[in-house]
């Protein structure tokens, strides 16, 4: 019995605030809310906590919240699904079942307990979502209200990683839907392809790779064209069979860019920031070394662009040439 008591009153302790004050104001002291609270089971203690987070956040959608005696005594005699409708919460369908899912130790803010009950109420994608989890965590809680309501869903939450990282559920949504905002903004046509990854708890960030990329920084000459768009850097990635598909990050970052000599090397600038570019490597097809002909003929071309392009080739691009 003494682990049991310490273990609830460990409950207390996380009731901190607001609601530990009810469970002690309804039961009388201390000692008789902890009584109170390790007779009943884990869903029960939750529709408690949920009613009184309503009572102390919202108590004007409380009939008298201030007559504790009456409420104490509905506690005792009354259901869960009746109290629950007693204390208005009768259109958030599932709210009970919802309270059943929570951890033994309740929600780390009262405020919570409403969060919930009003993503039930409102229905749709975030309603959907809470019913089919297996259990209901705050940090769930708080990333789907602070979503738009329709982008409540099982798959961004997944792709958020809810629960497994640290730091505030909300302050790591709003970046996200930053992101999703500016990403529809820019290429509207991909809407449809992102609320598909969404749907289906997929990394959004694949969608970026079909983004345009950034200006080159030289346009060329006839036989030296920049790769400028992704689908042209993934047709040569299969052509010369390496792995340039996988470098459209760092050019759409800004950090390098791609040049083609008509089917016979590929050419990477790099930027130097505040100077200008110059030509990191030169590859042709499966990442072999071009024969120095060939070099010598991209740096002839090189000598062609405006000054901010370097038009030297680095010296182990020679090397067993």
């Amino acid at each position: 019995m003494l682990v049991v008591m310490k273990t609830t009153d460990t409950l207390l302790h996380a009731l901190a605030g607001g609601l530990e004050g009810w469970a002690i104001a309804f039961w009388g002291g201390r000692e008789e809310a902890l009584r109170a609270l390790v007779h009943e089971t884990e869903k029960r203690r939750h529709v408690w906590l949920c009613i009184w987070a309503q009572m102390s956040n919202r108590a004007e959608r409380v009939d008298a919240p201030a007559d504790i005696p009456l409420w104490r005594e509905r506690f005792m005699s009354e259901t869960s699904a009746s109290l629950l409708q007693l204390a208005g919460f009768g259109e958030a369908r599932g709210l009970a079942r919802g309270l059943g899912k929570l951890p033994w130790t309740g929600l780390d803010d009262g405020a919570q307990y409403l969060k919930l009950a009003d993503l039930l109420e409102e229905g749709g994608p975030g309603a959907q979502t809470l019913r089919h989890r297996k259990r209901i965590v705050g940090a769930i809680i708080e990333t789907l209200h602070a979503l738009p309501a329709d982008l409540r869903h099982a798959g961004l939450a997944k792709s958020l990683r809810v629960g497994e990282r640290p730091g505030s559920p909300q302050l790591r949504v709003r970046r996200w839907v930053w992101r999703l905002e500016r990403l529809q903004a820019i290429a509207p046509q991909l809407d449809a392809a992102i609320r598909k990854k969404l749907l289906g708890g997929g990394d959004v960030t694949e969608l970026w790779d079909d983004l345009p990329l950034p200006p080159p920084p030289w346009e060329g000459t006839e036989g030296l064209r920049p790769l400028e768009t992704p689908a042209a850097m993934r047709n040569a990635a299969k052509r010369f069979q390496n792995c340039l598909a996988t470098q459209l990050d760092f050019v759409r970052r800004g950090y390098a860019y791609f040049y083609e000599l008509e089917g016979l090397a590929v050419i990477e600038l790099e930027q130097l920031p505040g100077l200008g570019w110059e030509v990191e490597d030169v590859n042709g097809p499966r990442n072999k070394r071009p024969p120095a002909l060939i070099l010598h003929d991209i740096e002839r071309l090189l000598s062609r662009a405006p000054a901010h392009i370097s038009p030297h080739l680095p010296s182990r691009v020679y090397w067993n040439v």
